[in-house]
Order: C-alpha cells, then sequence, then structure tokens
C-alpha cells in the first residue's frame, strides 16, 4: 500500500513536469532526482528558496560547463512556469497587457512572481522588489538592472491604471519602507524611474525609532514631492539631504526634530563629512527647513520647538519693524535646560500679552 502510495506520488511530479513537454531527457531527469532529494513529490511544494538552492548546486558542480548550466537552471524555470500558470491566470494576463516587456524576461519574471504568491502586479511593493534583486544575484544573472526595470515598470503600468484622472494620489503614513519610484501618483513615480541610484529613493520607515521622527520626515517627504519647480533641485535640496537626515536622527537615537541640540545637528554635520559630501554646507540646510516646515504647518503652537519662526504669529502693525525682520528665534543656544524652559514661557506670555515690538522684547532679554 505505501509503496503504491510513493508510486502515485512520484507519478503526480512527472505529470506536473510533462506540462513543459520541452524539459526532457537527462536535464528532467536531474530535476527530478534533486526534487526527489529535497523531499519535494509535487511542483506545488517547490519554493523559491528550492529553486536557489537548485541553482547553487548546479554551480558547484565543476564538470557543467556555462551553457549546459543554463539549459539545465531554465529548466527548473520552465517546468514552474508551465506549473503554475494556469493557477495564476490574472497575474498573467495583466502582465500582457503591459506589452513593453520583452518575451525573454517574461517567463523569468512571471514564474518568480507566482513562487512568491503575487496574485496582482498591484501586489508589487520594495519587499517583493528587493527579493528579486537578492534572487537575480544568487542566480547569477548579468544585467542585473535591466531585469529589475522589467519589475519597474509592471508596477508603474499598475499605477498608471490605477491613478483618478482628477485627484492627485499622495503617500499614507505607515511604518514600512517607502520607495519613491512606487509613489501612488503615476507622474511622480515616473520622475524617479531613470535615477540611477533607486536607494536613494527609499525612506524605510520600518527601522526602530520614535514614531514621531518617522512623522516628521513622512510629513516633510510629502511636502517635498508637492513642491513646484526643478526636480534636480527638489532631489538637492530636499529629498536626498532629508533621506540622509532620517538615518542619521536613527543612529544617534534623535526623537524630534523640532527639539534637535546644536551637538546633534554639528553631528549632522560629521556624518555629511565623513561620507565626503562635497554640499555640506547645502545638505545642512534640511534641518531649517524641516523644522520651520513643521513649525508653520502644525495645528497649535509648538511652544517647546526649539526654533520658532515668527511667520507663523502674522504680527502686525509697529509690533515687527519691517527694516530689522526677525525671522526666527534660536532657543537651543540657551544651553541650560530650565532658564530655556523659562525664556520659552516668557517669550509665549510677550507674544500674546504684551503690545511691545518684537524688537524691543529681544532687546529686553538680551540687555
Amino acid at each position: 500500500m505505501a509503496q503504491r502510495a510513493s508510486a502515485s506520488r512520484a507519478d503526480r511530479l512527472r505529470e506536473e513536469m510533462a506540462l513543459s513537454p520541452s524539459v526532457s531527457g537527462k536535464v528532467a531527469a536531474a530535476l527530478e532526482g534533486f526534487l526527489k532529494r529535497k523531499g519535494i513529490r509535487s511542483l506545488a511544494e517547490v519554493t523559491l528558496d528550492v529553486e536557489l538552492s537548485y541553482y547553487q548546486d548546479l554551480v558547484l558542480r565543476s564538470q557543467l560547463r556555462p551553457r549546459q548550466r543554463n539549459a539545465y537552471y531554465t529548466a527548473f524555470e520552465t517546468c514552474m512556469y508551465g506549473y503554475l500558470s494556469p493557477q495564476y491566470a490574472p497575474l498573467e494576463e495583466q502582465i500582457k497587457q503591459c506589452g513593453k516587456l520583452p518575451e525573454w524576461a517574461v517567463k523569468k519574471l512571471s514564474q518568480f512572481l507566482m513562487l512568491c504568491d503575487v496574485k496582482e502586479i498591484g501586489a508589487i511593493d520594495y519587499a517583493v522588489r528587493r527579493r528579486y534583486t537578492d534572487y537575480l544575484i544568487r542566480t547569477g544573472i548579468r544585467k542585473i538592472d535591466e531585469y529589475v526595470k522589467m519589475l519597474d515598470w509592471l508596477k508603474l503600468y499598475d499605477i498608471r491604471n490605477r491613478q483618478h484622472p482628477l485627484k492627485k494620489a499622495r503617500l499614507l503614513f505607515e511604518e514600512k519602507p517607502v520607495f519613491l519610484l512606487y509613489h501612488p501618483d503615476y507622474q511622480t513615480a515616473l520622475s524617479f524611474y531613470y535615477r540611477q541610484d533607486k536607494e536613494e529613493l527609499l525612506f524605510d520607515f520600518s527601522l526602530p525609532a520614535p514614531q514621531l521622527l518617522k512623522k516628521q520626515i513622512f510629513s516633510m517627504l510629502n511636502h517635498a514631492l508637492e513642491l513646484e519647480g526643478s526636480r534636480v533641485n527638489i532631489r538637492t535640496l530636499y529629498l536626498f539631504p532629508l533621506r540622509l537626515l532620517y538615518l542619521y536622527c536613527v543612529e544617534a537615537k534623535v526623537e524630534d526634530i523640532e527639539q534637535m541640540e546644536a551637538e546633534q545637528m554639528e553631528g549632522f554635520r560629521e556624518s555629511l563629512l565623513r561620507r565626503g559630501d562635497t554640499k555640506t554646507d547645502m545638505y545642512m540646510q534640511i534641518i531649517g527647513r524641516t523644522r520651520k516646515f513643521l513649525f508653520l504647518d502644525a495645528p497649535k503652537t509648538n511652544w517647546n520647538a526649539n526654533v520658532w519662526y515668527l511667520e507663523r504669529f502674522s504680527f502686525k502693525g509697529e509690533r515687527m519693524n519691517p527694516a530689522r525682520r526677525v525671522e526666527s528665534m534660536h532657543f537651543y543656544l540657551v544651553k541650560n535646560r530650565e532658564n530655556r524652559r523659562l525664556l520659552q514661557q516668557y517669550m509665549k506670555y510677550s507674544f500674546g500679552v504684551s503690545s511691545q515690538s518684537i524688537g524691543r522684547i529681544l532687546s529686553l532679554i538680551h540687555s
């Protein structure tokens, strides 16, 4: 009885492999033998790790020439594609509708997505992209960037199809990676397609850091993406340095950008210098830009912020001298935390109650 069941399972594996008649002879026998050694009796049991293990096993066979090795590996890919395609018909149809992918790449990409149980191209995210890149590296594929671009194009195709004709899509905050190439607004996402260094498009909000910090960076990111002007300038003045600031804050355990201390700001400068950046002074400005945006955009005034931007208060008449206009107040220059707190309370009172000019209030503080 047990022998009959075992034979039946072996027959099932052979039948499933027979769905790809181009895989035959020694190649088919080698593949079947490998799967049986792994205890696999049906292609339904195959995972991506099994496929990678098969490839690594072949790489270690020195007697196989490169062309032979490719034939053996392609056999695995072909069998899995033939077996899985009927189960993932909607995905297959979406890929065909895209119409931009060369046929030689469709099979590899399709069977990868099927093995990852991606049922529609809308489910492609940064995690899938990273896994696909790792898969290509481990299978010795040349021109990896070309293959990954095809995955990106599939995602852009889906974003375009989902785009509301009258409403621009915005990012929604979640504690997971945000990959700007996969931004929900098609034109925004497309603007990053030809960026050479794709890693700089990643803002990983799954990193261990306070949620307040993540939301501050996220808010500034959304603001920067909606600015008008040259994409090169927006990258240089906002996106690139903002990502560096976020990574620094995570590493240095900065909890609140609006309460960054002078030492922490200097630490960010040193991190830029260690990178060898030639635009350190320009990139440092992202701290001020972010602070100002957060302070002015907040529903309620953050009286605990280390920098106040007086534009928020809309002082009128004689309270603000246009010839000697005060743009901001930097409380982090007061090193004693208790003195700083008292000064902030006094300034809050003076702004709300006193009728004196801002210049007069400041002169009293400095006298």
